[in-house]
């Protein structure tokens, strides 16, 4: 883990808490602590403000601007001399960038952390860059996360449809078809009616589930938030807390939601609903969309994604090269991505070894 900078945050008495851990302190030493006093009013503000201008095209100046002024908010001067020390920067991901986990506490999942701008660039281009929740493992959730490690090989990748009235889904199940091509047996798709039918495939050993559709999202109800099919029913963090702890959920889900019109409350809280209820299950990785990603855009982050990741990168470099793929040509869609899980996971943790090998073998004889 010598290249991983962890940083947990949580609220306390109206401040925030920070725990540094730098890539090469020992694992025996204290982390170092840090304190931030903030303005709930302000914060709340200038959140709102960056929440507005992201993946608008041509607003990316006052993304900067926003951003910078969170970033002076929320991070200790001590903590962002830690971050930014003796580290090579670019605008672009690279091979040998450090990966950076935050530990939130819940409640400040909210806040757009990877748009927060150091004066040289977003939290997301610095570092292969992930979010992790701070909460205590429940008996059950243990008993899930023995069930998926032990858990033989996985069947591939799920790509599954939800209620994609009014979307052009079929290219990005093309694109994901196309990068695994040479290993098509290990690829499933399915367009699920209801919700019962799509929690049921969920539990069935996939790998990678990759989630097409629309979300509803309610702060005042978790039966009425998450991710809605043709019947018009949804599959919400509710009903995946009465899932079984014996079931085997995919060891990474990536939900390429688009949000009906009557969405209430904020997209990280929609996305962290989401995946604490399929980390309850076992799920490590989860990947949401913030906004209304346009097709062309997610067609892009999708591929780069999945090409990358199973050609043997980390998620957290995976999904930096992805969300660069789109700032090369100019798309501000690359701000609208949220990730939960260790950024530092592979192929392996991710159980996509007998994909990747297959794909490799056939690339091979190709060649």
């Amino acid at each position: 883990m010598g290249d991983l900078h962890s940083v947990i945050v949580e609220l306390q008495a109206g401040a925030l808490t920070y725990q540094y851990r730098s890539p090469d302190a020992s694992a025996l030493a204290p982390p170092e602590i840090f304190y931030k006093g903030i303005q709930p009013i302000e914060l709340g503000a200038w959140v709102r403000r960056l929440v507005t201008l992201r993946g608008v095209k041509g607003g990316l100046s006052e993304v900067c601007d926003f951003g910078s002024r969170l970033y002076d908010q929320l991070i200790p001067s001590e903590l962002a001399q830690r971050l930014s020390a003796n580290l090579e920067f670019s605008p672009y991901a690279y091979p040998g960038r450090a990966f950076l986990a935050l530990y939130l506490d819940p409640s400040l999942s909210w806040i757009p952390w990877e748009l927060l701008f150091d004066g040289k660039t977003f939290l997301c281009e610095r570092f292969n860059f992930s979010r992790r929740l701070v909460e205590k493992s429940s008996s059950e959730k243990r008993s899930a996360r023995r069930t998926l490690s032990e858990w033989p090989w996985g069947r591939g990748i799920l790509i599954l449809y939800g209620d994609v009235q009014g979307l052009s889904a079929t290219a990005e199940k093309s694109a994901i078809e196309d990068i695994t091509h040479a290993a098509r047996h290990l690829v499933s798709f399915n367009i699920s009616k209801t919700a019962a039918e799509a929690l049921e495939l969920l539990q069935q050993g996939y790998d990678i589930c990759h989630y097409i559709g629309h979300a509803v999202y309610d702060g005042a109800s978790l039966a009425a938030s998450g991710w809605r099919f043709g019947d018009g029913s949804i599959l919400s963090a509710a009903d995946l807390g009465r899932a079984s702890s014996q079931a085997s959920f995919p060891r990474l889900i990536f939900a390429n939601s688009f949000f009906s019109a009557r969405q209430t409350g904020n997209a990280e809280s929609h996305i962290t609903t989401m995946h604490r209820a399929f980390l309850n299950n076992g799920v490590s990785h989860y990947i949401g969309t913030t906004n209304n990603v346009p097709n062309a855009s997610s067609v892009q982050f999708s591929s780069s994604f999945y090409s990358t990741l199973l050609a043997g990168v980390k998620v957290g470099a995976a999904l930096c090269w992805a969300r660069d793929t789109l700032r090369r040509s100019t798309q501000s869609s690359w701000m609208c991505y949220v990730a939960y899980g260790n950024p530092k996971d592979g192929k392996a943790k991710i159980r996509v070894n007998d994909l990747a090998r297959e794909l490799e073998v056939k690339s091979k004889a190709v060649l």
